[in-house]
């Protein structure tokens, strides 16, 4: 799982598509990452009122929620495809009075709670309001619960199986639902935990062709794993090939190694990841066309990254920032 979220600059073979040829029509607009990225990540268990929010600098933030599917991971965030039930309904317009308390018109109130409480804007936003006011994870709403560009994580959690092609990455199709639903609650892209993996070329290639589908639908993606790689794959030779499949990709936006193991490190750990036959080298992330993002456990770590002196292989960051959950 991914603790904290770390900033930096840029680095520097789309495989068949197995559902399908992409449709023909022009790609969506990608969100376009910031020259400095300076990110998060928000753990859905921590309680809301200290649950990392970023800061006014923030960029990026990652909804973590430990899932590994798109639709229960918005489920867990509020969003859900099924209408505003009875109970739900009741619990937003007793926040819609109690802004009114404060003098707020029943409009304004109306509008506050569905800028401030995610979950509401089923319940309450009119097709007017569509027009006119931001997703609620979208950078253009200004929520100060999550500040800057919103990606979504999949896998990681304590329960996620590990990533392998299938039921896995069957929602990146082109035209999907959730795919959809993404769009609408306002995400700019989705962030991959990969760190346990089964399979070889296939799964690359799944992967890749996922990637592509979202990029082609207006979102970006980030990946991030444990150290130089993932832990759990096959053998070595897969592990140097996944990773070069996310260097070479067009695809990716962000690549975000964890520079930690346990999450109570005081220091960035640099080392790269021990393989079966050996170190997988950080060098491999050379001339990668994502940025180059390191997570770290937290904000008091980015001095530290910044002026240590990795080694000689190692991509380093311009900068680095973290705010670390509770």
């Amino acid at each position: 799982m991914s603790l904290a979220l770390l900033a930096s600059s840029p680095l520097g073979a789309s495989p068949p598509v197995r559902h399908a040829a992409l449709a023909s029509s022009e790609p969506a607009e990608v969100f376009q990452a910031p020259d400095w990225t300076i990110g998060y990540y928000a753990t859905i268990w921590t309680p809301d009122i200290s649950r990392a929010n970023g800061g006014d600098e923030s960029t990026l933030g990652v909804q973590f929620t430990g899932e590994w599917l798109i639709t229960p991971a918005l489920t867990a965030l509020g969003i859900k495809n099924e209408k505003c039930d009875a109970t739900q309904k009741s619990w937003c317009d007793g926040q819609v009075t109690y802004a009114v308390s404060t003098g707020k018109s029943e409009d304004e109130a109306r509008r506050a709670t569905i800028e401030e409480v995610d979950s509401c804007a089923q319940c309450l936003m009119t097709e007017e309001d569509k027009k006119t006011m931001a997703p609620p994870f979208s950078a253009r709403a200004k929520n100060p619960n999550h500040r800057g560009a919103q990606y979504l994580s999949l896998g990681g959690g304590a329960n996620a199986p590990d990533w392998e092609v299938g039921p896995m990455l069957d929602d990146f199709v082109d035209g999907s639902a959730p795919i959809a639903a993404l769009k609408e609650a306002g995400f700019a892209g989705v962030c991959f935990d990969i760190e346990g993996t089964k399979g070889g070329q296939e799964l690359i290639d799944a992967f890749e062709r996922a990637f592509a589908v979202l990029r082609k639908n207006g979102l970006d993606v980030m990946i991030t794993t444990s150290h130089s790689a993932p832990y759990g794959a096959d053998s070595d030779d897969i592990r140097i090939a996944m990773v070069k499949s996310w260097v070479e990709s067009s695809n990716v936006g962000y690549l975000s190694p964890q520079l930690y193991t346990s999450g109570g490190e005081g220091t960035p750990q640099l080392e790269a990841l021990m393989g079966v036959n050996g170190d997988i080298p950080w060098d491999l992330y050379k001339g990668a066309k994502a940025k180059f993002v390191p997570s770290i456990v937290n904000k008091g770590q980015v001095g530290a990254l910044a002026s240590s002196q990795p080694q000689p292989q190692t991509p380093t960051p311009t900068l680095a920032l973290a705010s670390p959950p509770a």
